[in-house]
């Protein structure tokens, strides 16, 4: 008798169940990778064109160095005059900065950060370095027409890879598609014996 009333309740929301399913909207897949390998070698190439292009449009830089804090020196590097210069006619001129470099020697390493910026001023490439070994990089795209953030590559120690995007902004997390790729870990061999 009880298996006959849940099959009768079944059976009434089973059409009501298919109609929820048919108008909830679906997100659309995030742009795949196929593997981790080629994800890898898609951001590494990114990043290769950001630095040129990066390198292209440098013209001036300063520099300065110090010991507060443990010995370090940094580099900004801008498209045009460096910041804060007056120019022949009195005005101080303004230049977009295209890379902040800074190099740390503490607890016997070598930290290296590295920061590339777009024309308009946005943060696009963070590069961190310990003993010339990449740890950590971060890329953000961002969308020309709402100057927004809609997609993120990081890479951190170990090859973890993580491609984030978002139809508007990454500011709106319930939008956002994520994307996990890591190399895979030998897997321990048992010979016997602890």
């Amino acid at each position: 008798m009880f298996f006959i009333r849940c099959a009768a309740v079944l059976a009434g929301l089973l059409p009501l169940l298919s109609a929820q399913a048919q108008t909830t909207p679906t997100t659309p897949p995030v742009p795949g990778f196929s593997s981790r390998g080629v994800a890898h070698d898609s951001l590494q190439s990114q990043a290769a064109r950001i630095r040129a292009q990066a390198l292209a449009r440098a013209a001036g830089f300063e520099s300065s160095q110090g010991n507060f804090g443990g010995p370090h020196r940094r580099t900004k590097t801008y498209a045009g005059v460096p910041q804060g210069v007056v120019n022949a006619i009195g005005f101080k001129t303004t230049s977009p900065l295209v890379e902040r470099h800074v190099i740390r020697h503490r607890y016997g390493m070598e930290l290296e950060k590295r920061v590339y910026y777009d024309p308009k001023g946005h943060v696009i490439l963070t590069e961190q370095f310990e003993n010339q070994q990449l740890v950590r990089l971060l890329m953000t795209h961002y969308d020309a027409a709402m100057n927004l953030p809609v997609a993120e590559w990081l890479l951190v120690r170990g090859d973890y890879l993580r491609y984030t995007t978002a139809a508007v902004s990454l500011a709106y997390r319930s939008d956002r598609r994520t994307q996990y790729f890591f190399r895979p870990r030998p897997t321990p061999t048992t010979t016997g014996g602890l």
